[in-house]
């Protein structure tokens, strides 16, 4: 055998040296001096390599979604002969059994796997459905036929069934009858396998596509920043310190009395590092090369907030533009999430309907959002607004104070509608937002919208560099933030960028009333499972 494959691959050496000297015909070089550039027949290679694609096309298993979509096969096709139409090859689908209904002749198996909403019906006989039970899997192969029930254009008409994999249901948890969320969260490994849960994952992969779609058309790079970082952002001190599990061990280079080195006394990294809270000074060194990026990514608050509105780990889409200002950076911002409310509504229909327990009236509510204007509020403006009202809130909203929840609820009740507030007191906003000329206020923008709150958030950012020194040094900033100062020493440019909480982003489109709906895995005050 080997002597025979020794031959082919000798036999096969005079066409691969004509191939070879075909690819070197087509390569010419060209250039000045030593400043050469190799160009190649792109045709050659794009005709191989269409061939070589094509000859390895990928073909998965059809999925529910797909064979819901799929024409039924007509007539009795059992007797076809050679002479006619060749019988189409069975159907065959993958899964997990949703119900089982049986009856004294026929049963109705309800099987899903996850890629869309709807289950395909599955009949069968009493005897093949036997041993089925919810949420065991299932490999059926049979006839796509039209179905006769109103709720499905086609159903499988099961010639074989084969059980991949049981499951017991007398322990089972997830049963047809309705359940708590609450209750199945307890089950965190099984919690995806919901109903409500899938539904959110394909709104959640709609939504990332839309967001996608959306900076792509707009010259926007996708980049990704550090997850451990040595700076807190946003300077609030609720960062996760990142430390080994164990103590570091002696360095190869100590002494011989056995004393540590100087960097294995502070840890790993030679200094405290943390989970980072934001990627936006990462994402700023980013846009002074590309000019326009954006990140969608893990961040980490160690926030100790047991509410619906709060999780200690969660997704931020941030973008960083430069030459931008405050109307262009809330431009961007209300697009962005139009174009998300309009992606929703046109292809996420029943998994709003689904995570709204069978109503339409997410879907309204969609539509309004998509449509209506959002109006643009100064902070003073806003604080106006408020004061009539004061007795009904909790905190005073005097000018000066940050805008608590109850005061960003009242305000987009008051507009009826989404709404920007521009331009806060500096004192209470981030050491990098760029200071007005009146002293007082920063360019900075809160979007508040109904059920979440705030949104989003943006601001110019301090393009000054002795304006952003002398604050940094107000605010006790150390060395370690010199490079974030050499930014603006090299070629500084006027700059924005915005934070949009992604899952506030899907519990506001979902209409959820709590955040953790929107996660399959909690990591929130006192719950981090699995």
């Amino acid at each position: 055998a080997t002597g025979t494959l020794r031959a082919m691959w000798r036999s096969s050496l005079p066409q691969r040296a004509a191939a070879l000297a075909a690819t070197a015909t087509s390569t010419a070089a060209v250039g000045v001096g030593k400043h050469r550039r190799i160009t190649t027949n792109t045709k050659l290679f794009s005709s191989a390599a269409a061939a070589a694609a094509s000859a390895r096309t990928l073909q998965l298993p059809a999925t529910v979604r797909t064979l819901l979509s799929q024409q039924p096969v007509q007539g009795d096709t059992s007797s076809a002969s050679s002479s006619q139409t060749p019988v189409p090859p069975p159907a065959v689908v993958r899964g997990w059994v949703r119900s089982v209904r049986a009856q004294r002749s026929v049963a109705f198996v309800a099987v899903g796997d996850g890629s869309c909403e709807r289950t395909l019906q599955v009949v069968c006989s009493p005897a093949q459905a036997k041993d089925l039970t919810t949420g065991c899997a299932v490999e059926i192969k049979g006839k796509l036929v039209k179905s006769s029930g109103k709720s499905q254009a086609v159903e499988l008409q099961a010639s074989d069934v084969v059980i991949l994999g049981p499951c017991d249901p007398t322990t089972y948890p997830i049963q047809k009858k309705d359940i708590p969320l609450s209750s199945l969260r307890e089950h965190a490994q099984l919690f995806p396998r919901t109903n409500h849960q899938m539904a959110m994952a394909r709104l959640r992969h709609e939504m990332l596509r839309a967001v996608h779609t959306f900076f792509e058309r707009h010259g926007f790079f996708q980049i990704q920043t550090p997850i451990i970082t040595s700076t807190d952002c946003e300077g609030g001190g609720e960062a996760f310190q990142v430390v080994t599990s164990k103590p570091a061990a002696a360095s190869t280079s100590a002494s011989a009395s056995g004393a540590k080195t100087e960097l294995d006394a502070k840890g790993f990294f030679g200094h405290p590092v943390y989970l980072t809270v934001s990627g936006q000074l990462h994402a700023e060194v980013m846009a002074a090369a590309l000019s326009r990026v954006y990140v969608l990514g893990p961040t980490f608050r160690a926030e100790a907030s047991d509410t619906a509105r709060h999780l200690a780990e969660f997704n931020m889409l941030e973008a960083e533009i430069s030459f931008a200002d405050l109307p262009l950076t809330m431009d961007v911002v209300e697009h962005c999430v139009r174009a998300c409310f309009e992606h929703a509504l046109g292809h996420c229909d029943e998994e709003l309907v689904r995570l709204a327990q069978q109503s339409q009236a997410p879907l309204d509510r969609l539509r309004t959002l998509a449509t209506q204007n959002y109006p643009r509020v100064s902070y003073s403006d806003a604080i106006e607004i408020l004061k009539p009202h004061a007795a009904t809130f909790g905190r005073k909203p005097d000018w000066g104070c940050d805008l608590s929840h109850e005061h960003e609820s009242f305000l987009v009740q008051h507009f009826n509608s989404p709404v920007f507030v521009y331009d806060y007191p500096r004192d209470i906003k981030a050491f990098y937002m760029r200071a007005n000329p009146d002293g007082r206020t920063v360019a900075a923008f809160d979007f508040l919208v109904p059920g979440v709150g705030e949104l989003a958030g943006g601001s110019v950012r301090e393009e000054r560099h002795s304006v952003l020194k002398t604050r940094m040094a107000e605010l006790g900033f150390g060395p370690e933030y010199d490079w974030y100062l050499d930014l603006r020493r090299f070629g500084t440019t006027p700059h924005a960028g915005f934070g949009i909480g992604f899952e506030r982003l899907l519990q506001l489109v979902s209409d959820s009333t709590n955040i953790r709906q929107t996660v399959p895995f909690i990591r929130s005050y006192g719950n981090c499972r699995l």
